[in-house]
């Protein structure tokens, strides 16, 4: 509370409290904030009394909508700062119950009761016979509020559970069918872009982001692709990756009734109906396959073959060719019929210890160890960021390139940054060329920074390797993954594989694989510490 001036008597001052609901709209002036405030001037003239203070709210009167101005009216009259408060109606000031009103005209701590008037309901607080009314009608506002919000709520069931859509203002693209009150994607053309001359309609946009990101680009690059073509957000502006990640993500553009939790703050998901189904809200922008193939693009769990250059396919059938090698002269070791054989004799080189193994028990040892490995790394562990950074080649290609060249334009200018400031410390500024250091300070300072504000402008965000860190999940990404993509997951963490050739005190009736004994894995160690890891 406010140190009053010196002579202030609360008793000689009341508030206004006027509201308007923001759920009534157009010109009604028995709402209007400015004749409720006047009629509540109108009021305090005739008592004698002076306004302090004209609190106002343009909001609902539902018990779970804030209402700042509520709030500090009320705290304002039960700490005494003000003898009263005028309001226009009862159900202007609250809908909580009789406690709103029964702490001011009946205190809990025993302190003197303040004033309340409600002008429209012509009840006034210091009346007896009508604090009884007020406090009653304080409950029936608040049992009409409850009943409300009951049919609301059940109104709101009912469209979802039967594929209406209940949720306010469509989702971009998408529009309400009037006769079925479902969702079905908007074709009439907006726009047409000057490159090629194509109209676009905001449901073609839609499904844009989806087949680019299936096709393996990044939100950012999909981002990117809109603002060169023009087409506008949908606020009017340029599109932000985070928004068109988190639109691919909405099962709504699959078709599906959506609903938000966490309070209706998270992202959206499926409604389920209170047997668990999910619901169908009409005809979505694309099929849940498509969804399904974008969203785990752009997670990084799915590798589009446009992005496969390089990774081996085409070029080794194998799983372990390229990275087996033969302990006995450390040459590779290809496949020939069932097993991986050292063929340096047939190059013409010599082998002391030429190594071969049958083929499934060495896959499927290699294969065994690089799930254990994963799956019981620490989350600082440094293996973790290897594989993280050698994923971000694999699945954003170019992005990788744009961020290795400003990392090396970043270390570029802040080496030539520190030479400038040896030389200066050297002496090779001193005297007459001391009036060239201020410029070329400036200009290695501006280099630095321009660098790294390029390296923060690409901000490729977390790399999403949780896929790899669980036994479940691992083990399904590997049954679902085809040969190529087996090859470049065991690549992700394994840089090499050296088999040695058995001994003869190791052959035993049953010929079993012994890969401790026989195998030795070479782990991959990280080229760029700073990797961003997302599990």
């Amino acid at each position: 509370m406010a140190v009053p001036e010196a002579g202030y008597d609360p008793d000689n001052w009341v508030d206004l409290y006027v509201r308007k609901s923001s759920k009534i709209s157009g010109h009604r002036s028995e709402l209007s904030t400015d004749a409720q405030e006047a009629l509540g001037r109108e009021w305090a003239k005739r008592e004698g009394k002076r306004v302090r203070r004209v609190w106002k709210d343009i909001a609902s009167g539902y018990r779970d909508v804030a209402r700042p101005d509520y709030d500090k009216a009320l705290k304002a009259v039960q700490e005494r700062e003000v003898g009263g408060l005028w309001c226009f109606r009862l159900d202007r000031w609250s809908r909580k119950g009789a406690r709103s009103v029964l702490d001011i005209i009946d205190p809990e701590d025993g302190s003197p009761p303040r004033r309340l008037v409600f002008h429209g309901d012509y009840l006034d607080s210091s009346n007896p016979r009508d604090r009884r009314q007020i406090i009653n009608r304080a409950e029936d506002a608040r049992e009409e509020s409850e009943r409300t919000s009951m049919r609301v709520k059940e109104t709101k069931a009912y469209q979802r559970d039967n594929g209406m859509w209940a949720s306010g203002r469509p989702p971009y693209g998408m529009q309400v069918n009037k006769q079925t009150r479902q969702l079905e994607p908007i074709t009439e053309p907006f726009l047409c872009t000057v490159a090629d001359r194509r109209e676009w309609s905001t449901g073609q946009v839609a499904e844009r982001w989806f087949l680019e990101a299936c096709a393996g680009r990044s939100t950012r690059r999909i981002a990117r692709g809109l603002a060169a073509d023009g087409i506008p957000s949908s606020e009017g502006g340029a599109w932000s990756p985070q928004v068109v990640y988190q639109r691919l993500l909405n099962p709504v553009y699959a078709g599906w009734t959506v609903t938000r939790l966490n309070n209706g703050k998270g992202l959206p998901v499926r409604y389920l109906k209170p047997d668990g189904t999910p619901v169908r809200c009409g005809k979505g922008v694309v099929t849940d396959n498509v969804q399904q193939m974008a969203i785990a693009t752009i997670k990084g769990h799915r590798i589009p073959h446009m992005n496969r250059e390089g990774s081996g396919q085409g070029k080794a059938s194998h799983l372990l060719t390229d990275f087996l090698h033969c302990e006995g002269c450390s040459g590779l070791v290809p496949c020939t019929g069932a097993s991986y054989a050292c063929v340096a004799d047939k190059a013409g080189k010599p082998c002391p210890r030429r190594a071969s193994a049958y083929r499934p028990p060495l896959e499927r040892y290699v294969v065994q160890k690089w799930m254990d490995r994963l799956t019981t790394a620490e989350l600082d562990d440094p293996l973790l960021v290897v594989v993280a950074e050698r994923w971000t080649v694999l699945t954003r290609p170019q992005e990788a390139e744009e961020s290795k060249t400003a990392r090396e334009n970043l270390k570029a200018a802040e080496g030539a940054l520190e030479q400038l400031l040896r030389d200066r410390q050297a002496g090779v500024y001193n005297g007459p060329a001391a009036r060239y250091f201020a410029p070329m300070l400036e200009e290695a300072n501006k280099a630095v920074a321009d660098a790294t504000a390029a390296l923060e402008a690409l901000g490729m965000g977390g790399v999403d390797i949780s896929f790899l860190l669980e036994e479940e999940d691992i083990r399904d990404t590997w049954e679902g993954a085809d040969g190529a993509l087996r090859r470049d997951l065991l690549r992700l963490a394994i840089d090499k594989v050296t088999v040695r050739k058995i001994r003869d005190d190791e052959v035993s009736g049953k010929n079993t694989f012994d890969g401790d004994q026989r195998v030795v894995i070479k782990w991959a160690e990280p080229a760029v510490p700073d990797v961003e890891l997302s599990a």
